[in-house]
C-alpha cells in the first residue's frame, strides 16, 4: 500500500472534494470561480474591441469603407494584428469589395538599380546588333583605365 492511497478515497466524490471544504472556503471558491468567469468574459469583450479597432485602422489605411470585410476576415481566421496577413487576404479577395491593391512605392535606390539594369540591357542589345563592330569597341574599351573616360566613350558611341 502506497503512502498516497488515501487520495483515491478522499476524491471519489466527483466534485474535487469540495463538499469536504468548510462552508467559508466553499463560498470563497464559488466567488472566485464567478469572478474568473466574469474576467474571462471581460477579456473576450476587450479582445473583440481591440480587434475591431485594429481592423478599422488597417482598413482606413487602405481606403476601404466596407465594414463587411471584418466578417470575412474573421471567418477566414486572419489575425488582425498581422498586417501582412491582412494585406495578403486583401490582395486575394479585396476585389470583391472594390479594393485594388496599390503598387508599392519604388525607392530612389530601387529606381537607380532599375535604370542601371535597363542601361545594361541596352548595351547588351547594342553589342549584339553591332555586326562586327563589337570587337572594335571592346578593344577600345579595354584601353580605358579611368571610369569617367570610359563613360564618356560609351556616351559618345550611344551605348549608355
Amino acid at each position: 500500500m502506497s503512502e498516497y492511497d488515501f487520495e483515491d478515497e478522499e476524491f471519489e466524490g466527483g466534485n474535487g472534494g469540495e463538499d469536504r471544504l468548510p462552508e467559508p472556503a466553499r463560498k470563497r471558491l464559488r466567488e472566485l470561480e464567478k469572478e474568473l468567469k466574469q474576467l474571462k468574459k471581460d477579456r473576450e469583450a476587450e479582445q473583440k474591441a481591440l480587434n475591431e479597432f485594429r481592423l478599422r485602422d488597417v482598413l482606413t489605411e487602405r481606403g476601404i469603407e466596407d465594414k463587411r470585410i471584418s466578417r470575412f476576415l474573421a471567418a477566414d481566421g486572419i489575425d488582425l494584428a498581422d498586417k501582412s496577413a491582412v494585406d495578403t487576404w486583401l490582395n486575394e479577395n479585396g476585389d470583391l469589395f472594390g479594393y485594388q491593391a496599390q503598387e508599392p512605392e519604388v525607392t530612389e535606390e530601387q529606381q537607380a538599380v532599375q535604370n542601371d539594369y535597363q542601361r545594361m540591357q541596352r548595351v547588351e542589345s547594342a553589342s549584339r546588333q553591332s555586326n562586327g563592330r563589337e570587337d572594335e569597341l571592346r578593344a577600345k574599351m579595354e584601353k580605358f583605365e579611368d571610369p569617367k573616360e570610359l563613360a564618356a566613350f560609351l556616351r559618345a558611341n550611344g551605348l549608355s
